[in-house]
């Protein structure tokens, strides 16, 4: 369960370029509910230094929703 996340990498895949362990991400995630969870390079970006875990946490499904509302407008 969960979508939004942040937390700390802890492995990479070996196709990974952006990213390396103990790095503060936050984005869209498989299981973000869950003490470990996992996600594509393209769907995460490194955390604001001035952003608290929670508060990075509660920005990509707000983001998209305003992105997809001012984008997608009649």
């Amino acid at each position: 369960l969960g979508g939004d996340g942040s937390g700390i990498v802890t492995r990479v895949g070996d196709s990974v370029t952006d990213f390396k362990p103990g790095d503060y991400v936050f984005g869209l995630m498989s299981g973000a509910l869950a003490r470990k969870a996992y996600s594509l390079q393209d769907l995460i970006a490194l955390k604001p230094i001035n952003f608290s875990f929670e508060e990075a946490a509660a920005l990509p499904s707000v983001f998209l929703t305003a992105y997809y509302a001012f984008t997608r407008s009649a």
